[in-house]
């Protein structure tokens, strides 16, 4: 089981790529340091759990979970084998983000998630 994640990146917006190989892969608990930081979660295959403080949503394939406040405790999980998500910060670059070599941001990983496990 692995997480692989790159940078992704438009004009107007940043973000990060995941796919999850498997089922239960994910991202860990976390939050964002800045109090305005806001994600859209873009899921473009499969499925996703989303989950934490207050949090609790299934985001599927061509849907997209918009502008949660994502200073707040989270985690993702894929409920399904081979998903595909694309997180981005809702209002630009976040900051920190600005200006970073994009090119070594690129890798794979496994997650201990400690969350809901939508996927058992």
């Amino acid at each position: 089981m692995a997480t692989h994640f790159q940078p992704w990146e438009t004009d107007a917006e940043y973000g990060t790529r995941y796919v999850f190989e498997r089922a239960g892969d994910g991202i860990a608990m976390h939050a964002h340091a800045v109090e305005s930081a806001y994600h859209d979660i873009r899921c473009i295959k499969g499925s996703v759990g989303v989950y934490g403080d207050g949090l609790d949503v299934i985001v599927r394939a061509g849907e997209v979970f918009t502008d949660f406040k994502c200073y707040r405790m989270h985690e993702i999980a894929a409920l399904e084998d081979g998903t595909e998500i694309i997180n981005t910060f809702t209002h630009g670059n976040q900051n920190g983000y600005r200006g970073v070599n994009l090119e070594g941001l690129s890798g794979s990983g496994t997650a201990v998630l400690t969350g809901k496990n939508y996927y058992v």
